[in-house]
């Protein structure tokens, strides 16, 4: 059934399968399921949602993710999140100037009191 919202660690507990025949009709680029993945991740990271422990264990998932792109955008939401922990073992390179940009630029404050960019940089 079509719905006005998404569960969104539903959507990041998903497997490729699951995410396609859920949200298939959706236009996603290249039919490639960690394209919703990277927009759940920045979703979830636009919340408010620290305290729940469900939220830590899909972006500490996530920080490991085979995929640069997911892995970057689970890092970046433990940063908004204030979940600075779960990604303190990341050191892979940052695999587009815009993301670098927004790991790199001062425009606003994280739930952890750390700078971090309010920009669309992260949503290329």
């Amino acid at each position: 059934a079509r719905r006005p919202w998404v569960p969104l660690l539903d959507l990041l507990d998903a497997d490729d399968a699951t995410l396609l025949e859920r949200y298939g009709i959706w236009y996603i680029a290249d039919r490639d399921p960690d394209h919703l993945r990277r927009n759940a991740l920045v979703a979830l990271g636009n919340t408010d949602a620290h305290h729940d422990p469900r939220v830590a264990v899909a972006i500490a998932v996530h920080v490991d993710a085979a995929r640069a792109m997911v892995a970057a955008h689970a890092v970046w939401a433990a940063h908004r999140l204030g979940l600075d922990h779960l990604g303190n073992g990341w050191h892979r390179p940052l695999h587009t100037p815009q993301l670098w940009t927004a790991f790199t630029t001062d425009s606003a404050t994280s739930k952890s009191g750390r700078s971090w960019p309010v920009t669309d940089t992260v949503l290329y």
